[in-house]
């Protein structure tokens, strides 16, 4: 914190403040940075080789917004939480890898939320290279990632995988993805008394 440089990129509540929400980054924090952008649905910022577009959400935060990354290699596309709503998959059209925050398996949405199915209708309608979720919740213990992922590529012929620590995607004439030599599940956070009855 001794040099004033990088930029912070956040959304009015984030940075100010809005209603109930907010501020999250001090005023402290924020003066030790060159350059401070608010960012909502449709801005654009431009970081060396890499574009930035902020897009649409529906989400109980009423400032939240989704990004786009361009780059020479391709767009990267990741949705934030945001329940299903017309015209969110348009946003994201001709993106080569679409993460999305996927909080309930199956059809078991939430109020402000993705399940699966709605990832489902939006892959149908983007079909990216490669389909990521993440922000999976505790319902994911009983319909294991894998395994959904698994569905959602045999409805939609995306690949798709669920994100988890020390996976890596890299982006060139073709994507490729790199695991851990040790993948982490979901059960391994969970202690045995606080699981679902009938989970394996």
């Amino acid at each position: 914190m001794t040099k004033k440089r990088g930029v912070l990129i956040g959304s009015p509540s984030v940075l100010r403040g809005k209603a109930r929400f907010g501020p999250a980054i001090s005023k402290y924090h924020q003066s030790r940075v060159a350059e401070i952008v608010t960012f909502q649905p449709g801005a654009t910022y431009e970081l060396g080789d890499l574009k930035l577009e902020a897009t649409p959400t529906q989400h109980s935060e009423p400032t939240t917004f989704g990004l786009k990354f361009r780059s020479r290699a391709g767009t990267i596309g990741y949705t934030n939480d945001t329940q299903y709503f017309d015209g969110l998959a348009k946003h994201f059209k001709g993106v080569r890898v679409l993460i999305a925050n996927i909080t309930r398996p199956l059809g078991m949405r939430i109020q402000w939320h993705l399940c699966s199915d709605d990832f489902i209708a939006i892959l149908k309608q983007v079909r990216p290279e490669l389909a990521v979720m993440v922000h999976m919740g505790m319902l994911f213990l009983r319909h294991h990632p894998e395994k959904e992922a698994a569905r959602i590529k045999s409805e939609t012929g995306v690949k798709t995988l669920p994100g988890y620590a020390g996976l890596r995607v890299n982006i060139d004439e073709e994507i490729k993805v790199k695991r851990p030599a040790k993948q982490p599940s979901l059960e391994a956070f969970v202690k045995p008394q606080e699981r679902f009855v009938g989970a394996e």
